[in-house]
Protein backbone atom coordinates (compact mmCIF):
# COMPACT_ATOMS: atom_id res chain seq x y z
CA UNK A 1 0.00 0.00 0.00
CA UNK A 2 0.83 4.01 -0.54
CA UNK A 3 2.76 5.09 2.75
CA UNK A 4 0.96 7.18 4.95
CA UNK A 5 3.18 10.33 4.49
CA UNK A 6 2.75 10.31 0.87
CA UNK A 7 -1.17 9.76 1.06
CA UNK A 8 -0.78 13.19 3.03
CA UNK A 9 1.00 15.06 0.67
CA UNK A 10 -1.48 14.02 -2.16
CA UNK A 11 -4.37 15.11 0.03
CA UNK A 12 -2.55 18.74 0.42
CA UNK A 13 -1.96 18.82 -3.13
CA UNK A 14 -5.90 18.47 -3.70
CA UNK A 15 -6.65 21.29 -1.96
CA UNK A 16 -5.25 23.84 -4.28
CA UNK A 17 -7.01 22.65 -7.06
CA UNK A 18 -10.40 22.68 -6.05
CA UNK A 19 -9.68 26.58 -5.20
CA UNK A 20 -8.27 27.58 -8.31
CA UNK A 21 -10.55 25.89 -10.23
CA UNK A 22 -13.39 27.42 -8.47
CA UNK A 23 -11.61 30.64 -9.02
CA UNK A 24 -11.75 29.75 -13.23
CA UNK A 25 -14.93 28.84 -13.45
CA UNK A 26 -16.25 31.88 -11.24
CA UNK A 27 -17.04 33.96 -13.95
CA UNK A 28 -19.57 31.92 -15.51
CA UNK A 29 -21.57 32.47 -12.84
CA UNK A 30 -23.75 35.46 -11.46
CA UNK A 31 -22.92 37.82 -14.81
CA UNK A 32 -25.21 40.29 -16.41
CA UNK A 33 -25.29 41.17 -19.76
CA UNK A 34 -23.06 44.20 -19.80
CA UNK A 35 -19.15 44.05 -19.63
CA UNK A 36 -19.22 46.31 -15.95
CA UNK A 37 -22.04 44.47 -15.04
CA UNK A 38 -19.75 41.10 -15.65
CA UNK A 39 -16.61 42.24 -13.86
CA UNK A 40 -18.62 43.68 -10.87
CA UNK A 41 -20.05 40.08 -10.53
CA UNK A 42 -17.50 38.25 -10.85
CA UNK A 43 -16.07 40.04 -7.88
CA UNK A 44 -19.39 39.54 -6.12
CA UNK A 45 -19.03 35.95 -6.94
CA UNK A 46 -15.11 35.37 -5.67
CA UNK A 47 -16.34 37.99 -2.51
CA UNK A 48 -18.66 34.65 -1.94
CA UNK A 49 -15.80 32.38 -2.55
CA UNK A 50 -13.63 34.01 0.28
CA UNK A 51 -11.52 35.10 -2.47
CA UNK A 52 -9.82 38.72 -2.41
CA UNK A 53 -9.56 39.96 -5.86
CA UNK A 54 -7.73 43.39 -7.07
CA UNK A 55 -6.78 44.42 -10.60
CA UNK A 56 -4.43 46.57 -11.63
CA UNK A 57 -6.01 48.13 -14.57
CA UNK A 58 -9.77 48.77 -16.07
CA UNK A 59 -10.04 49.49 -19.44
CA UNK A 60 -12.92 50.63 -21.72
CA UNK A 61 -12.81 49.67 -24.98
CA UNK A 62 -15.45 50.51 -28.04
CA UNK A 63 -17.60 47.08 -27.42
CA UNK A 64 -16.21 45.68 -23.87
CA UNK A 65 -14.27 46.04 -21.14
CA UNK A 66 -10.48 44.67 -20.95
CA UNK A 67 -9.02 44.26 -16.85
CA UNK A 68 -5.40 43.47 -16.14
CA UNK A 69 -3.10 42.80 -14.03
CA UNK A 70 -5.39 40.80 -11.61
CA UNK A 71 -4.39 39.13 -8.31
CA UNK A 72 -6.24 37.20 -5.90
CA UNK A 73 -5.89 35.69 -2.49
CA UNK A 74 -7.59 33.30 -0.68
CA UNK A 75 -7.35 31.91 3.23
CA UNK A 76 -7.58 27.57 2.73
CA UNK A 77 -7.90 25.41 5.68
CA UNK A 78 -4.99 24.48 7.95
CA UNK A 79 -3.19 27.63 7.98
CA UNK A 80 -2.41 27.51 4.34
CA UNK A 81 -2.86 30.68 1.34
CA UNK A 82 -3.34 30.63 -2.22
CA UNK A 83 -2.12 33.47 -4.05
CA UNK A 84 -2.59 33.88 -7.87
CA UNK A 85 -2.46 35.94 -10.79
CA UNK A 86 -4.17 36.32 -14.08
CA UNK A 87 -2.91 39.00 -16.84
CA UNK A 88 -6.04 39.83 -18.33
CA UNK A 89 -9.78 39.28 -18.58
CA UNK A 90 -11.86 40.70 -21.46
CA UNK A 91 -15.79 41.31 -21.56
CA UNK A 92 -16.46 41.72 -24.75
CA UNK A 93 -20.44 42.78 -25.90
CA UNK A 94 -21.81 40.10 -27.95
CA UNK A 95 -24.35 42.89 -29.72
CA UNK A 96 -26.78 40.32 -28.99
CA UNK A 97 -27.76 40.86 -25.07
CA UNK A 98 -25.47 38.57 -24.22
CA UNK A 99 -21.18 39.13 -23.13
CA UNK A 100 -18.75 36.87 -24.41
CA UNK A 101 -15.68 36.05 -21.60
CA UNK A 102 -12.55 35.50 -22.38
CA UNK A 103 -9.17 35.20 -20.28
CA UNK A 104 -5.58 34.43 -20.26
CA UNK A 105 -4.83 31.21 -21.51
CA UNK A 106 -2.54 30.77 -18.28
CA UNK A 107 -3.13 31.18 -14.77
CA UNK A 108 -0.04 30.69 -12.59
CA UNK A 109 -0.99 30.09 -8.75
CA UNK A 110 0.59 28.77 -5.51
CA UNK A 111 -0.31 27.48 -2.27
CA UNK A 112 2.14 27.96 0.87
CA UNK A 113 1.57 27.07 4.47
CA UNK A 114 2.36 24.20 7.11
CA UNK A 115 1.73 21.08 6.54
CA UNK A 116 0.92 18.19 9.39
CA UNK A 117 4.06 17.83 10.53
CA UNK A 118 5.09 21.51 11.24
CA UNK A 119 6.95 21.72 8.21
CA UNK A 120 6.42 24.77 5.59
CA UNK A 121 5.63 24.19 2.05
CA UNK A 122 5.01 26.13 -1.13
CA UNK A 123 3.37 24.39 -3.97
CA UNK A 124 3.87 25.59 -7.53
CA UNK A 125 0.51 25.55 -10.66
CA UNK A 126 -0.40 26.34 -13.45
CA UNK A 127 -4.34 26.27 -14.90
CA UNK A 128 -3.68 26.52 -18.57
CA UNK A 129 -7.48 26.80 -20.83
CA UNK A 130 -6.66 28.13 -23.93
CA UNK A 131 -9.55 29.14 -26.36
CA UNK A 132 -12.07 28.76 -23.20
CA UNK A 133 -15.27 30.85 -24.03
CA UNK A 134 -18.24 32.13 -21.90
CA UNK A 135 -21.53 33.66 -23.17
CA UNK A 136 -23.17 35.39 -20.72
CA UNK A 137 -27.19 36.96 -20.85
CA UNK A 138 -30.01 37.21 -19.12
CA UNK A 139 -32.22 34.31 -17.60
CA UNK A 140 -36.14 34.83 -18.45
CA UNK A 141 -37.90 35.86 -15.57
CA UNK A 142 -34.62 37.79 -14.19
CA UNK A 143 -31.35 36.20 -13.57
CA UNK A 144 -28.07 35.32 -15.43
CA UNK A 145 -27.96 32.28 -17.95
CA UNK A 146 -24.17 31.61 -18.93
CA UNK A 147 -22.93 28.40 -21.33
CA UNK A 148 -18.56 27.88 -21.25
CA UNK A 149 -16.85 25.32 -23.75
CA UNK A 150 -13.30 24.80 -24.51
CA UNK A 151 -11.25 22.25 -25.45
CA UNK A 152 -9.13 21.57 -22.61
CA UNK A 153 -8.38 22.78 -19.56
CA UNK A 154 -4.98 21.44 -17.98
CA UNK A 155 -3.78 21.77 -14.40
CA UNK A 156 0.05 21.27 -13.89
CA UNK A 157 2.20 21.59 -10.47
CA UNK A 158 5.39 23.13 -11.33
CA UNK A 159 7.37 22.51 -8.28
CA UNK A 160 7.08 21.44 -4.46
CA UNK A 161 9.20 22.81 -1.87
CA UNK A 162 9.27 22.07 2.15
CA UNK A 163 11.28 23.83 4.21
CA UNK A 164 13.11 25.38 1.47
CA UNK A 165 13.71 22.30 0.08
CA UNK A 166 12.88 21.16 -3.33
CA UNK A 167 10.78 17.49 -3.37
CA UNK A 168 10.61 15.11 -6.27
CA UNK A 169 7.41 15.29 -7.45
CA UNK A 170 5.30 15.89 -10.44
CA UNK A 171 1.15 16.14 -10.92
CA UNK A 172 -1.11 17.59 -13.58
CA UNK A 173 -5.01 16.91 -14.45
CA UNK A 174 -6.47 17.76 -17.30
CA UNK A 175 -10.57 17.49 -18.86
CA UNK A 176 -11.23 17.96 -22.59
CA UNK A 177 -14.22 18.81 -24.58
CA UNK A 178 -15.54 20.63 -21.81
CA UNK A 179 -18.88 21.77 -22.39
CA UNK A 180 -21.58 23.17 -19.87
CA UNK A 181 -24.45 26.00 -18.65
CA UNK A 182 -24.92 27.36 -15.59
CA UNK A 183 -28.06 29.55 -14.58
CA UNK A 184 -29.03 31.71 -10.93
CA UNK A 185 -32.02 33.37 -10.91
CA UNK A 186 -33.36 36.52 -9.06
CA UNK A 187 -35.66 35.33 -6.65
CA UNK A 188 -35.84 34.42 -2.96
CA UNK A 189 -34.79 31.77 -2.69
CA UNK A 190 -32.17 31.65 -5.02
CA UNK A 191 -31.98 29.07 -7.69
CA UNK A 192 -28.81 28.00 -9.19
CA UNK A 193 -28.54 25.16 -11.66
CA UNK A 194 -26.28 23.71 -13.61
CA UNK A 195 -24.27 21.33 -15.64
CA UNK A 196 -21.04 20.31 -17.04
CA UNK A 197 -19.76 17.54 -19.75
CA UNK A 198 -16.30 16.37 -20.92
CA UNK A 199 -14.82 13.71 -22.90
CA UNK A 200 -12.25 12.65 -20.62
CA UNK A 201 -10.74 13.57 -17.37
CA UNK A 202 -6.98 12.47 -16.52
CA UNK A 203 -4.60 12.81 -13.25
CA UNK A 204 -1.15 11.75 -12.71
CA UNK A 205 0.90 12.44 -9.37
CA UNK A 206 4.43 10.87 -9.61
CA UNK A 207 7.82 11.11 -7.44
CA UNK A 208 9.93 10.16 -4.32
CA UNK A 209 8.38 10.02 -1.42
CA UNK A 210 11.30 11.78 0.66
CA UNK A 211 10.42 10.25 4.20
CA UNK A 212 11.13 6.48 2.46
CA UNK A 213 13.01 7.06 -0.75
CA UNK A 214 10.25 5.07 -2.46
CA UNK A 215 9.61 5.49 -5.85
CA UNK A 216 5.37 6.16 -6.87
CA UNK A 217 2.93 7.18 -9.60
CA UNK A 218 -0.83 7.34 -9.19
CA UNK A 219 -2.75 7.62 -12.07
CA UNK A 220 -6.52 7.85 -12.76
CA UNK A 221 -8.48 8.55 -16.19
CA UNK A 222 -11.89 8.74 -16.63
CA UNK A 223 -14.03 8.84 -19.78
CA UNK A 224 -17.60 10.41 -20.54
CA UNK A 225 -18.42 12.75 -17.83
CA UNK A 226 -21.85 14.39 -17.23
CA UNK A 227 -23.43 15.84 -14.37
CA UNK A 228 -26.05 18.24 -13.11
CA UNK A 229 -27.31 20.09 -9.99
CA UNK A 230 -30.22 22.59 -8.69
CA UNK A 231 -29.68 24.59 -5.56
CA UNK A 232 -32.17 26.32 -4.03
CA UNK A 233 -31.36 29.00 -1.20
CA UNK A 234 -27.93 30.18 -0.76
CA UNK A 235 -24.61 30.67 -3.41
CA UNK A 236 -23.19 27.67 -4.63
CA UNK A 237 -20.72 27.91 -2.37
CA UNK A 238 -22.60 27.40 0.84
CA UNK A 239 -22.56 23.73 1.22
CA UNK A 240 -18.70 24.73 2.08
CA UNK A 241 -20.63 26.71 5.43
CA UNK A 242 -22.33 25.81 8.39
CA UNK A 243 -24.64 23.16 6.72
CA UNK A 244 -27.13 22.51 9.72
CA UNK A 245 -27.71 26.24 9.83
CA UNK A 246 -28.13 26.38 6.09
CA UNK A 247 -30.48 23.87 5.90
CA UNK A 248 -32.49 25.06 8.84
CA UNK A 249 -32.47 28.36 6.20
CA UNK A 250 -34.18 26.31 3.50
CA UNK A 251 -30.59 25.43 1.67
CA UNK A 252 -31.72 22.55 -0.68
CA UNK A 253 -29.23 20.72 -3.77
CA UNK A 254 -29.96 18.10 -5.60
CA UNK A 255 -27.85 16.52 -8.28
CA UNK A 256 -27.17 13.45 -10.91
CA UNK A 257 -23.93 12.48 -12.51
CA UNK A 258 -22.66 9.07 -14.41
CA UNK A 259 -18.88 8.53 -16.06
CA UNK A 260 -18.25 6.05 -18.41
CA UNK A 261 -14.64 3.74 -18.38
CA UNK A 262 -12.46 4.56 -15.70
CA UNK A 263 -9.18 3.34 -14.99
CA UNK A 264 -6.79 3.39 -12.08
CA UNK A 265 -3.15 2.52 -11.81
CA UNK A 266 -0.75 2.68 -8.68
CA UNK A 267 2.85 1.49 -8.20
CA UNK A 268 5.25 2.11 -5.61
CA UNK A 269 8.42 0.80 -5.50
CA UNK A 270 10.52 0.84 -1.85
CA UNK A 271 13.13 -1.40 -2.89
CA UNK A 272 13.45 -4.68 -2.15
CA UNK A 273 9.72 -3.77 -2.13
CA UNK A 274 7.23 -3.64 -4.81
CA UNK A 275 3.46 -3.19 -5.62
CA UNK A 276 1.25 -2.41 -8.28
CA UNK A 277 -2.22 -2.46 -8.60
CA UNK A 278 -4.76 -1.53 -11.67
CA UNK A 279 -8.47 -0.76 -11.41
CA UNK A 280 -10.68 -0.84 -14.44
CA UNK A 281 -14.72 0.14 -14.25
CA UNK A 282 -17.13 0.21 -16.76
CA UNK A 283 -18.86 3.11 -15.77
CA UNK A 284 -20.67 4.59 -12.95
CA UNK A 285 -23.70 6.47 -12.20
CA UNK A 286 -25.30 8.26 -8.81
CA UNK A 287 -27.85 10.38 -7.48
CA UNK A 288 -27.71 12.82 -3.88
CA UNK A 289 -30.09 14.88 -2.44
CA UNK A 290 -29.90 17.29 0.54
CA UNK A 291 -32.71 19.73 1.86
CA UNK A 292 -34.50 20.32 5.35
CA UNK A 293 -36.29 17.39 4.91
CA UNK A 294 -33.99 14.38 3.41
CA UNK A 295 -30.48 13.30 2.60
CA UNK A 296 -30.53 10.68 -0.15
CA UNK A 297 -27.54 8.96 -1.95
CA UNK A 298 -27.61 6.35 -4.51
CA UNK A 299 -24.53 5.32 -6.42
CA UNK A 300 -23.86 2.46 -8.57
CA UNK A 301 -20.92 0.99 -10.65
CA UNK A 302 -20.36 -2.16 -12.89
CA UNK A 303 -17.77 -3.90 -14.47
CA UNK A 304 -15.15 -3.90 -12.00
CA UNK A 305 -11.64 -5.41 -12.60
CA UNK A 306 -8.12 -5.39 -11.21
CA UNK A 307 -5.14 -7.06 -10.76
CA UNK A 308 -2.48 -6.73 -8.48
CA UNK A 309 1.23 -7.52 -8.31
CA UNK A 310 4.26 -7.55 -5.87
CA UNK A 311 6.85 -8.31 -3.97
CA UNK A 312 4.53 -9.29 -0.78
CA UNK A 313 2.09 -11.22 -2.94
CA UNK A 314 2.65 -15.12 -3.31
CA UNK A 315 1.62 -15.21 -6.82
CA UNK A 316 2.93 -13.32 -10.14
CA UNK A 317 -0.56 -11.64 -9.92
CA UNK A 318 -3.26 -11.59 -7.88
CA UNK A 319 -7.07 -10.72 -10.00
CA UNK A 320 -10.82 -9.99 -9.59
CA UNK A 321 -14.11 -8.58 -10.66
CA UNK A 322 -16.98 -7.39 -9.60
CA UNK A 323 -20.37 -7.55 -11.68
CA UNK A 324 -21.37 -3.94 -9.67
CA UNK A 325 -21.96 -2.69 -6.33
CA UNK A 326 -24.38 -0.37 -5.24
CA UNK A 327 -25.03 1.74 -2.06
CA UNK A 328 -28.67 3.53 -1.54
CA UNK A 329 -29.32 5.47 1.59
CA UNK A 330 -32.55 7.90 2.61
CA UNK A 331 -32.23 9.33 6.37
CA UNK A 332 -34.26 12.40 7.49
CA UNK A 333 -31.75 15.64 7.62
CA UNK A 334 -32.70 17.75 10.52
CA UNK A 335 -33.70 17.12 14.18
CA UNK A 336 -37.64 16.47 14.67
CA UNK A 337 -40.20 14.98 17.39
CA UNK A 338 -41.94 13.22 14.18
CA UNK A 339 -40.58 10.00 12.85
CA UNK A 340 -39.57 9.66 8.97
CA UNK A 341 -39.25 7.46 6.10
CA UNK A 342 -35.74 5.68 5.76
CA UNK A 343 -33.36 2.98 3.56
CA UNK A 344 -30.22 1.45 3.27
CA UNK A 345 -29.30 -0.70 0.05
CA UNK A 346 -26.09 -2.26 -0.10
CA UNK A 347 -25.41 -4.55 -2.98
CA UNK A 348 -21.87 -6.81 -4.56
CA UNK A 349 -23.00 -8.66 -7.17
CA UNK A 350 -20.83 -11.13 -8.87
CA UNK A 351 -17.67 -10.79 -6.82
CA UNK A 352 -15.25 -13.30 -8.58
CA UNK A 353 -11.51 -13.96 -7.27
CA UNK A 354 -8.68 -15.37 -9.71
CA UNK A 355 -7.94 -19.16 -9.56
CA UNK A 356 -4.45 -17.61 -7.93
CA UNK A 357 -6.98 -16.92 -4.72
CA UNK A 358 -8.62 -19.85 -4.91
CA UNK A 359 -5.57 -22.17 -5.49
CA UNK A 360 -4.58 -21.38 -2.35
CA UNK A 361 -6.67 -23.44 -0.03
CA UNK A 362 -8.22 -25.32 -2.68
CA UNK A 363 -6.22 -26.79 -5.11
CA UNK A 364 -8.04 -29.58 -6.66
CA UNK A 365 -11.53 -27.33 -7.55
CA UNK A 366 -13.40 -29.39 -4.86
CA UNK A 367 -15.44 -26.05 -4.70
CA UNK A 368 -17.70 -24.04 -7.06
CA UNK A 369 -15.94 -21.29 -8.13
CA UNK A 370 -19.26 -19.36 -7.77
CA UNK A 371 -19.37 -15.67 -7.60
CA UNK A 372 -20.21 -13.83 -4.40
CA UNK A 373 -23.32 -12.15 -3.84
CA UNK A 374 -24.23 -9.97 -1.08
CA UNK A 375 -27.72 -8.34 -1.23
CA UNK A 376 -29.10 -6.32 1.92
CA UNK A 377 -32.06 -4.17 1.55
CA UNK A 378 -33.02 -2.17 4.53
CA UNK A 379 -36.04 -0.13 5.08
CA UNK A 380 -38.18 1.49 8.18
CA UNK A 381 -39.19 4.78 10.12
CA UNK A 382 -36.84 7.00 12.35
CA UNK A 383 -36.30 10.21 13.56
CA UNK A 384 -32.93 12.19 14.25
CA UNK A 385 -32.25 13.59 17.82
CA UNK A 386 -29.44 15.67 17.19
CA UNK A 387 -28.01 17.84 14.39
CA UNK A 388 -26.14 15.25 12.01
CA UNK A 389 -23.30 18.44 10.81
CA UNK A 390 -22.45 19.00 14.47
CA UNK A 391 -18.98 17.77 14.84
CA UNK A 392 -20.06 16.61 18.98
CA UNK A 393 -21.69 14.28 17.03
CA UNK A 394 -19.31 11.56 16.81
CA UNK A 395 -18.38 11.93 20.92
CA UNK A 396 -21.58 11.30 21.96
CA UNK A 397 -22.48 8.03 23.96
CA UNK A 398 -26.31 7.88 22.64
CA UNK A 399 -26.76 7.13 19.28
CA UNK A 400 -28.13 10.41 17.29
CA UNK A 401 -31.02 8.48 16.08
CA UNK A 402 -33.69 6.54 17.17
CA UNK A 403 -35.36 3.58 15.38
CA UNK A 404 -38.87 3.00 15.37
CA UNK A 405 -39.29 -0.05 12.43
CA UNK A 406 -36.85 -1.58 10.49
CA UNK A 407 -37.71 -4.29 7.58
CA UNK A 408 -35.89 -6.52 6.14
CA UNK A 409 -36.78 -6.22 2.49
CA UNK A 410 -34.16 -8.45 0.91
CA UNK A 411 -31.04 -10.64 2.35
CA UNK A 412 -29.23 -12.45 -0.10
CA UNK A 413 -25.64 -13.99 0.87
CA UNK A 414 -24.87 -16.52 -2.11
CA UNK A 415 -20.92 -18.18 -2.63
CA UNK A 416 -19.47 -21.53 -2.90
CA UNK A 417 -22.73 -23.15 -3.85
CA UNK A 418 -24.96 -22.38 -1.16
CA UNK A 419 -27.43 -19.09 -0.68
CA UNK A 420 -28.89 -17.65 3.19
CA UNK A 421 -32.37 -15.77 1.71
CA UNK A 422 -34.43 -13.65 4.64
CA UNK A 423 -36.75 -10.84 5.34
CA UNK A 424 -38.29 -9.86 8.36
CA UNK A 425 -39.76 -6.70 10.16
CA UNK A 426 -38.85 -5.60 13.94
CA UNK A 427 -40.77 -2.65 15.65
CA UNK A 428 -38.85 -0.92 18.88
CA UNK A 429 -40.70 0.41 21.75
CA UNK A 430 -38.64 3.69 22.16
CA UNK A 431 -41.16 5.07 24.97
CA UNK A 432 -39.77 2.03 27.32
CA UNK A 433 -37.70 3.28 30.03
CA UNK A 434 -34.70 0.51 29.11
CA UNK A 435 -34.90 -2.97 27.63
CA UNK A 436 -33.85 -6.64 28.50
CA UNK A 437 -30.70 -6.14 26.16
CA UNK A 438 -29.21 -3.49 28.19
CA UNK A 439 -28.92 0.03 28.38
CA UNK A 440 -29.50 2.38 25.22
CA UNK A 441 -31.81 -1.28 23.61
CA UNK A 442 -35.33 -0.46 23.79
CA UNK A 443 -37.68 -3.62 23.76
CA UNK A 444 -37.55 -5.51 20.34
CA UNK A 445 -40.85 -7.26 18.45
CA UNK A 446 -40.49 -9.11 15.16
CA UNK A 447 -39.80 -11.88 13.22
CA UNK A 448 -37.47 -12.81 10.67
CA UNK A 449 -37.43 -15.74 8.14
CA UNK A 450 -34.61 -17.09 6.42
CA UNK A 451 -33.52 -19.71 3.86
CA UNK A 452 -30.51 -21.80 3.07
CA UNK A 453 -29.87 -23.68 0.62
CA UNK A 454 -26.75 -25.79 -0.12
CA UNK A 455 -25.37 -25.77 3.64
CA UNK A 456 -25.06 -29.23 4.36
CA UNK A 457 -23.16 -30.18 1.02
CA UNK A 458 -20.97 -27.24 1.33
CA UNK A 459 -20.12 -28.89 5.13
CA UNK A 460 -19.30 -31.99 3.83
CA UNK A 461 -17.31 -30.08 1.41
CA UNK A 462 -15.16 -28.83 3.81
CA UNK A 463 -14.80 -31.65 5.71
CA UNK A 464 -13.43 -33.96 3.14
CA UNK A 465 -11.01 -30.85 1.68
CA UNK A 466 -9.61 -31.16 5.45
CA UNK A 467 -10.63 -27.03 6.21
CA UNK A 468 -12.97 -28.48 8.98
CA UNK A 469 -13.04 -31.25 11.29
CA UNK A 470 -15.42 -34.24 11.76
CA UNK A 471 -16.30 -32.37 15.23
CA UNK A 472 -16.52 -28.98 13.79
CA UNK A 473 -18.88 -30.20 11.18
CA UNK A 474 -21.32 -31.73 13.97
CA UNK A 475 -21.47 -29.14 16.49
CA UNK A 476 -22.16 -26.88 13.30
CA UNK A 477 -25.21 -29.48 12.51
CA UNK A 478 -26.25 -29.54 16.18
CA UNK A 479 -26.29 -25.75 15.81
CA UNK A 480 -28.78 -25.77 12.74
CA UNK A 481 -30.63 -28.22 14.19
CA UNK A 482 -31.53 -25.86 16.98
CA UNK A 483 -32.25 -22.72 14.95
CA UNK A 484 -33.66 -24.75 11.73
CA UNK A 485 -36.21 -27.18 10.66
CA UNK A 486 -35.70 -28.69 7.38
CA UNK A 487 -37.27 -27.50 3.79
CA UNK A 488 -38.77 -29.00 1.28
CA UNK A 489 -36.24 -28.61 -1.28
CA UNK A 490 -33.11 -31.02 -1.56
CA UNK A 491 -29.98 -29.41 1.44
CA UNK A 492 -32.77 -27.05 2.35
CA UNK A 493 -33.15 -25.32 5.82
CA UNK A 494 -35.69 -23.10 7.04
CA UNK A 495 -35.67 -20.72 10.11
CA UNK A 496 -38.08 -18.48 11.47
CA UNK A 497 -36.24 -16.23 14.38
CA UNK A 498 -38.84 -14.39 16.70
CA UNK A 499 -37.43 -11.57 19.04
CA UNK A 500 -40.05 -10.50 22.04
CA UNK A 501 -40.57 -7.43 24.05
CA UNK A 502 -39.22 -9.37 27.23
CA UNK A 503 -36.37 -10.84 25.38
CA UNK A 504 -36.79 -14.00 24.80
CA UNK A 505 -36.24 -15.39 21.35
CA UNK A 506 -37.71 -17.80 19.82
CA UNK A 507 -36.85 -20.43 17.16
CA UNK A 508 -38.94 -21.99 14.56
CA UNK A 509 -41.31 -21.42 17.90
CA UNK A 510 -39.52 -22.55 20.59
CA UNK A 511 -37.55 -20.81 22.96
CA UNK A 512 -33.39 -20.65 22.93
CA UNK A 513 -31.71 -22.01 25.20
CA UNK A 514 -29.96 -18.98 26.16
Amino acid sequence: MMPAPLSRKMARLALPTAAILTLALAPVAGLAKTPAEAWQDLQDMAEDADVSVVAASERTTGDGLIVSGIAYTSELEDEATLTGTVDEIRFTDAGDGTVTVTMSETLPFSVAGTDLEGRAFNVSLTLAAPDFVYTVGDLEGGGTDATYAGPEITLTMDSVTEDGEVMDVGASMSMTEIGGAFSMSDDEPMETVSEITAAAFAFDLAGTDPDTGGEFDFAVSIEDIASNSTTVGGSPFAIYGDLGALIEDGFGTDGEGSVGPVAIAISVNEAPDIFDLAITMDGGRGTATLNDARIEYDVEYSGVAFTASGSQIPFPQVTGSLGSSSTVFEVPSTPSDEMAPMSLVVGLRDLVLGEEIWSLFDPTSALPRDPLTLVMDLSGQMRLLTDLFEEEIFFESQPPVEVDTLNINELVLSMVGAELTGSGAFTFDNEAESGPFGEGIPPIDGTVNLTLIGAQTLLDTLVTMGLVSGDQAMMARMMTGMLAVPGEGPDTLLSEITVQPDGTILANGAPLPF
